[in-house]
């Protein structure tokens, strides 16, 4: 036997139906069909256990394959999962800014009435403020004219029965 070869290369079915043995006196010598026996028994375990091997292989290739394919499956499912629920999240967080936004500018809105109020209300303040302002000015100016009339007109004072000297002292002892 050669440990080299393939045991398929070794010996093949053609050589066990065409092996010729010697003849001997009583037929084919014993020995070399013992040989040849042997030879192929041990061939035809090595072949055994070979394939026992590479089916034990297989089976576990195969479980190996059915346990990656379970794998793929569970994370195909996962991620149809994480695809759903980041769908969800993204239209939760659409409706909660939304949300958020019609609050913002609701308040917003609110800030700018009130801030338009208040300016209107300064605003009406300042014109009461003028117009008082302009009416104190003219009253004031009145008076004054009043008074710059009564103190320029000379001749007036004597026909009022006023004295000069005694409108000074008067309002010299009334402070």
């Amino acid at each position: 036997m050669q440990d080299k070869e393939s045991l398929s290369t070794q010996l093949t079915p053609i050589q066990i139906r065409t092996k010729e043995f010697n003849k001997s006196l009583w037929g084919y010598t014993p020995k070399e069909v013992a040989e040849f026996l042997e030879s192929l028994a041990a061939q035809w375990e090595a072949k055994n256990a070979e394939e026992r091997k590479l089916l034990n292989k297989i089976k576990l290739l195969e479980d190996d394959l059915k346990e990656w394919k379970d794998r793929e499956d569970k994370l195909i499912q996962l991620r149809e999962g994480a695809k759903i629920k980041a769908q969800e999240i993204e239209a939760q967080a659409t409706r909660d800014a939304s949300l958020f936004l019609k609050s913002v500018q609701d308040r917003a809105e609110q800030i700018r009435r009130k801030t338009e109020e208040w300016l209107e209300r300064v605003i009406a303040e300042v014109d009461k403020t003028e117009t008082r302002k302009r009416q104190l000015v003219e009253a004031l100016k009145n008076t004054l004219d009043e008074h710059y009339a009564i103190l320029s007109d000379e001749q007036a004072l004597p026909q009022l029965g006023l004295d000069l000297t005694s409108l000074s002292n008067n309002a010299k002892g009334t402070n």
